[in-house]
């Protein structure tokens, strides 16, 4: 269960990415932007120099997510053993830990996507909302990567592991004693009902 709610919200991003990619396309080729309106966000350039931006974004997305999840998950290992065994469900039910990963993945598609709109001749027509869109992209995977670690690094901390496991036995314990409770008023109401059907 928890593996498959770990994966969940990165494939729904995924496909967000895929249909921001289409998005985008409508829009370079129903609106085609002049080059000289991008000065202030981008400096136009030739399309062999935004080919390598949007390879470099998608080697880039792969290198995070194939270095530091698994890096993280040997980290959360080894303070699992000292710890708490709950760590690594911990790890892996953390909103943001998925949205990270869903974040890099989503990144690394679409600019891949965004390599197959370049045209081949140097006069073509740019895809200005794709090659901008992959860009703000890697900055917003940027920004949660700085997010990422800093929740991993509070995720590790003694008093973090104390307080998320008391939590867990609260809730656990309520939980039991609901249906304990439940259990108990069940029987007192089919008592009390059979008393009533008893005769006077």
């Amino acid at each position: 269960e928890a593996v498959s709610s770990f994966f969940f919200l990165p494939l729904l991003i995924l496909i967000g990415a895929v249909a921001l990619y289409f998005l985008t396309s409508f829009i370079d080729d129903s609106f085609p932007l002049n080059p000289a309106f991008l000065d202030w966000l981008i400096e136009p350039a030739g399309t062999e120099t935004y080919r390598t931006v949007l390879a470099t974004i998608a080697g880039s997305m792969v290198t995070i997510a194939g270095l530091v999840v698994p890096i993280t998950i040997v980290v959360l290992q080894l303070s699992s053993q000292q710890y708490s065994s709950s760590l690594v469900r911990a790890f892996m039910r953390d909103r943001l830990t998925q949205f990270s990963l869903g974040i890099f993945f989503a990144t690394f598609v679409y600019s891949l996507l965004a390599l197959t709109q370049l045209p081949t001749e140097g006069n073509g027509q740019l895809p200005w909302a794709s090659i901008i869109s992959a860009i703000l992209l890697s900055l917003l995977s940027i920004s949660i990567l700085i997010l990422f670690i800093h929740r991993i690094a509070r995720l590790i901390l003694p008093y973090n592991i104390a307080a998320r496991a008391a939590a867990d036995f609260k809730r656990t314990a309520g939980r039991l004693f609901n249906q304990r409770l439940g259990k108990d008023v069940s029987f007192l109401a089919n008592l009390r009902n059979a008393d009533d059907l008893s005769p006077g």
